[in-house]
């Protein structure tokens, strides 16, 4: 495992006297993780955020497209009525 670990963070490890990989230095791959964590939970929270006004700005758009779709066929109506009293 410490030969994959040095292959990527070769801080990560340890060395003997002699030059040898002895170890991984699980302390400081702990704060790494932890800290990795915390910026996805950042980003979470952000989109999270984002997803809620996504939603909120698509029903606005919905409820517009909704009013528009009634004037216009509120207005197809009239001008059916218009055309057949005009005959």
């Amino acid at each position: 495992m410490a030969e994959e670990v040095e292959r990527v963070y070769p801080e990560l490890v340890t060395y003997g006297a002699d030059g040898k990989l002895e170890t991984v230095r699980y302390l400081a791959l702990v704060s790494m993780l932890l800290n990795e964590i915390q910026k996805q939970a950042e980003q979470i929270t952000s989109l999270r955020a984002k997803i809620a006004q996504d939603q909120a700005q698509r029903a606005s758009f919905e409820q517009r497209l909704s009013a528009l779709e009634h004037n216009l066929a509120v207005l197809d109506h009239s001008q059916n009525l218009a055309a057949a009293l005009g005959r």
